[in-house]
């Protein structure tokens, strides 16, 4: 045991250094404690001073709407937390609580939290939730997704349909084609027409024969006048003999004469003489006179003889001008009357095959627009159900048994014919020549004329002489082909005559359109007064006062949709562009239709939001019963109670349109919804018309006169018929009343042959929809766009702000109340060992003081 005296004490050391550690940590232990409960403390404190900042709600906002915001923060509630982390409204018996744990406010905020102001997107959204998951009737039930359902499957056919326009479209194009064709073979047959018979042939040949001998006649005696060599024989007569005679010669000679042929030998017989005077000198024969009578005498004779030296050149003159009469008249009268229709006929021929081989085309290849589109709306018919199948089969069979080129390309056949005929008949034209000049584009004499015609042989100038010279002359310089052996085995075809042509002339008729026009007209005019007439009852809807703070605007969501006041325009100038402007339509329309998939898929909160809208605001018809009559007033009130008028609502009957276009103008709002119900309703109502089987076999009767165009015509039919009856739907459902969703046979009101239908009157019943579940889709269609979502919510808050001010005059601004407070706090508690210890070993600065400070933050909503 001697070993343990070197250890005494040793233990208690030991003992007291784990005792100081264990103090320490109980000291530790007790100043945490007191902490963590004052934080218990402090959270329960902070949560009753928010809890009565919350409380403080507008009343008029809850009762009305079902929603909750702060008026204002009260002041005093900064003093009741203080108070509540101290106990300090406690006493029992004069013991105070606060001992233990001390508490001291070294700072205090409660605010508002910014951006969970009511009328902001997700604290409205949160609380029509849950406002409405447990009060509102979702309408979106299986009954109206079955309706829905119905329209859907209907919308299959809307593919089939617009294939059918395209088809339409594309017939009225063959149409157009076959019009230009027609118009082109009339202009051939116009020229063809003119081409001279056989018989005409051969007296034109003779005309000509003779114009040209007479040519021949005219060159001979110019030639003739041209000789200039002297008589010899003359040389010893007197000069005055030679005048004498020269003026008895020209006495017989008439220049105008249109026969200068015959008077021929006096000419040429003058002519010599003259020749032989112009030798001489007339004044020395004047002046050898012997007796001043002779002289005057022989001066007579020269001045006679002056005047009559001019009529040979006018002799000359009319041969020249005879000559070019023959041949401006052989150009003017034959050739370029009859050789032109040649190249006419050819170049009309020529115009039409293009047109033909277009049409052709059109018809057999498998590329062409017609027979794409047909093969494509085949295959879209071949996807539908029955009985639509069947009803568009029968319209397809119809026009397919317009596509038939046979005939068409018989017709290109014979106008090559006529091409090959008149290549000839030109040619034979062209045969006729002169002097080796061609004549069928001569309208003056060649000097080729003059050239070939060579020297006068006879030296006798006698009439018969020179016209057996002439006709020699003629005849070994005149060329001509014989037509008959010219034209032998071509061949003409009238087509006038031909099959195709008869049958353009019968499909092309106008006169057979004019029923279809004017029962289509009139559907349209009717449906055009009814449409016009829609508006008129918008004039009383009231403009709310859109002063002061406007949430929307505060959002930043005041943004006007852009809508139509104006109906689907279809031009109805043509029947084409009418077919163009409602594919169209078709197109914009379906947008909305085609999104009912997406409503079938189930968006329960996107309902819940949407049924809260429709039960807790007004629409323009929600003055009407189903019947279209006046409602009870006193029964015109919200899911809440609160009663709809004049007086309590700002946007009376415009409320819901607001929310989908933002227009400040209640009458636009409006207009532009009934606009986008117009065009949802037109367009089920061309699904309907086109399945039609009645209304079918009407405008194929109506259509059957329009040739080619008979699809086109039938297909505006159908678009006027549907017109007409969106129109009818207009009416019934602006008055409140339920329309059919879908329109059968037996419940279509507007034909063109049977009128029994127009005073139908649609009951009610589970496949009708009413202006107001119209208004029901388009909402929830909206509300499914985040986008568009956060738009209708900021639109309702517009409506509840300036419903709450129409009732109060000191109505809550809901741009600045707020759904959600929070509260920053120091707080600061005591301690007794926490500070000390780390001061009494120099961790920390010797001023520092044996107080905690606990940081505070929260957030309460609604």
């Amino acid at each position: 045991m001697g070993f343990c005296k070197k250890t005494k004490g040793a233990i208690a050391v030991f003992m007291s250094l784990i005792l100081l550690l264990v103090f320490v940590f109980g000291c530790l232990i007790v100043d945490g404690t007191r902490i963590l409960s004052a934080k218990s403390i402090i959270l329960g404190a902070g949560d009753l001073a928010m809890n009565g900042a919350l409380a403080n709600y507008d009343t008029k906002l809850k009762d009305m709407y079902g929603l909750m915001g702060m008026k204002e923060i009260p002041e005093d509630l900064s003093e009741y937390f203080n108070h509540s982390i101290n106990a300090a409204t406690l006493n029992d018996s004069g013991k105070k609580y606060g001992g233990l744990i001390q508490l001291d406010t070294e700072s205090f905020q409660l605010k508002p939290v910014n951006g969970s102001q009511v009328c902001c997107t997700e604290p409205m959204r949160q609380q029509i939730l849950e406002y409405a998951k447990y009060r509102a009737p979702l309408a979106f039930g299986d009954e109206m997704l079955d309706k829905l359902s119905s329209v859907k499957k209907k919308m299959k056919t809307k593919e089939a349909i617009q294939k059918q326009l395209e088809v339409s479209e594309c017939f009225k194009d063959l149409n157009d084609l076959c019009g230009q064709l027609k118009e082109k073979l009339d202009v051939h047959n116009g020229y063809c027409v003119q081409k001279p018979s056989d018989r005409e042939i051969e007296n034109l040949e003779n005309q000509i024969s003779d114009l040209y001998g007479r040519v021949a006649l005219m060159d001979k005696i110019r030639v003739a006048l041209s000789y200039d060599t002297p008589d010899s024989s003359l040389s010893t007569k007197e000069t005055e003999y030679c005048v004498k005679s020269f003026l008895n010669c020209i006495e017989t000679v008439r220049p105008e004469t249109e026969h200068p042929e015959d008077c021929f030998s006096s000419v040429m017989k003058a002519l010599k003489y003259q020749q032989e005077i112009n030798t001489r000198n007339l004044d020395e024969m004047v002046n050898s006179a012997s007796s001043e009578e002779e002289k005057k005498e022989l001066s007579k004779l020269c001045e006679n003889y002056r005047s009559k030296n001019r009529v040979i050149d006018q002799y000359r003159n009319k041969v020249e001008a005879l000559e070019k009469s023959s041949v401006s008249q052989a150009y003017t009268e034959i050739f370029q009357k009859y050789y032109p229709l040649g190249d006419q006929a050819i170049q009309s021929a020529e115009d039409a095959i293009p047109v033909a081989d277009q049409i052709i085309e059109m018809l057999t290849s498998d590329q062409s627009s017609l027979n794409s589109k047909m093969k494509e709306w085949k295959e879209k018919i071949e996807k539908l159900e029955e009985p639509d199948k069947t009803q568009q089969m029968e319209m397809y069979e119809r026009y397919d048994e317009l596509i038939n080129p046979g005939s068409v390309q018989d017709m290109k056949n014979c106008l090559q014919d006529n091409i090959d005929y008149f290549q000839k008949y030109k040619a034979y034209w062209e045969s006729f020549e002169f002097c080796e000049v061609p004549l069928y584009n001569r309208s003056e004499p060649d000097p080729a004329f003059f050239t070939k015609a060579g020297r006068y042989s006879s030296p006798k100038y006698e009439n018969n002489q020179l016209k057996e010279e002439a006709g020699q002359f003629f005849l070994q310089n005149y060329v001509s082909w014989d037509y008959a052996e010219t034209m032998e085995g071509m061949m003409y075809r009238n087509l006038n005559e031909h099959p195709y042509f008869k049958e353009l002339e019968n499909l092309l008729n106008e006169s057979k359109n004019q029923e279809a026009d004017g029962k289509k007209n009139n559907m349209l005019n009717e449906a055009q007064r009814i449409l016009d007439n829609l508006f008129g009852g918008l004039d009383n809807l009231q403009d709310a006062d859109w002063s002061g703070t406007i949430p929307s605007e505060w959002l930043s969501q005041s943004i006007t949709e852009s809508g139509s006041s104006e109906f689907q325009s279809m031009d109805t100038e043509s029947n084409k562009k009418m077919v163009s402007s409602a594919r169209k339509s078709m197109d914009e329309s379906a947008n909305i239709l085609d999104s009912l998939g997406r409503l079938l898929s189930g968006m329960t909160e996107d309902m819940l939001i949407t049924e809260y809208g429709v039960q807790m605001f007004s629409y323009f018809t929600i003055d009407k019963d189903l019947d279209g009559k006046e409602r009870n007033p006193d029964a015109i009130i919200s899911l809440s109670g609160f009663k709809f008028s004049d007086k309590t609502t700002a946007m009376y009957r415009s409320e819901m349109e607001y929310f989908l276009w933002g227009n400040r103008s209640a009458k636009e709002n409006v207009k532009y919804t009934i606009v986008q119900l117009f065009a949802v309703r037109f367009l089920i109502n061309i699904l309907c018309a086109f399945t039609n089987s009645q209304l079918i076999s009407e405008t194929m009767e109506l259509a059957s006169g329009a040739s080619f165009a008979a699809p086109l015509v039938q297909a505006a039919l159908f678009l006027a018929a549907a017109l007409m009856e969106t129109a009818r739907d207009m009416i019934d459902l602006l008055q409140g009343k339920p329309v059919l969703i879908l329109k059968t046979q037996k419940t279509w009101a507007s034909y063109y042959l049977d009128f029994s239908g127009m005073n139908k009157k649609t009951e009610n019943g589970f496949h009708t929809l009413t202006y107001k579940e119209y208004l029901r889709i388009f909402l929830l269609l909206n509300n499914f766009d985040d986008a568009k979502q956060e738009k209708v919510l900021a639109r309702m808050a517009d409506c509840m702000q300036l419903n709450l001010r129409k009732v109060s005059s000191k109505a809550l601004d809901l741009t600045q109340s707020c759904t959600m407070v929070s509260v920053v706090a120091d707080i600061a508690i005591n301690t007794t060992f926490m500070e000390s210890i780390p001061r009494a070993i120099q961790l920390t600065d010797t001023n520092a003081t044996n107080r905690y400070i606990i940081h505070y933050k929260s957030v309460l909503a609604y």
